[in-house]
């Protein structure tokens, strides 16, 4: 999958419901060239990585996802 998200420069991150931990793939760290040794953000920084307007949508999904763990 790794070589797959490099030719197709993309990438893919997954939320933890019981965790609440992000965990992003390889690829997702260089198109957003936050370094691999920063470990994995926390559910908080990786909003930072999203337009204004698109925040409140990814927000609302988080939320979502640990109150009903969908």
């Amino acid at each position: 999958m790794n070589e797959a998200q490099q030719l197709g420069r993309i990438g893919n991150w997954e939320f933890d419901v019981s965790t609440q931990q992000v965990n992003w793939s390889d690829e997702l760290f260089r198109l957003y060239e936050r370094d691999l040794a920063q470990g994995q953000p926390t559910h908080e920084e990786v909003l930072d990585y999203y337009f204004p307007e698109s925040r409140a949508r990814v927000l609302d999904c988080i939320q979502r996802a640990m109150e009903r763990g969908e």
